[in-house]
């Protein structure tokens, strides 16, 4: 008999949320939040000494064109995923 447990691989929280996002939406769809058209450009973002932090990176144009670029934490995911299906 084997003396030692077999160790449960851990979960990777990074790699989950990451799926999480592209879930929603995959790089270059496209989605309506609080009447703008935006789309998806990325879905995580490297930070020196943190690491991989899992974003869900777009953007839009304002009414004079402009470009926009934001960001939605995996926690404002749900308004988002509600706020497309309104529309």
């Amino acid at each position: 008999m084997w003396p030692f447990n077999k160790k449960e691989p851990e979960r990777n929280y990074t790699a989950e949320a990451v799926a999480k996002l592209k879930e929603f939406k995959d790089v270059g769809e496209t989605f309506n939040y609080l009447g703008r058209h935006c789309i998806v450009t990325g879905h995580w973002h490297y930070l020196p000494y943190v690491g991989v932090v899992p974003l869900l990176q777009f953007d839009y144009a304002d009414d004079m064109g402009k470009l926009h670029h934001c960001t939605a934490r995996v926690a404002e995911l749900p308004a988002l995923v509600k706020q497309s299906c309104l529309t």
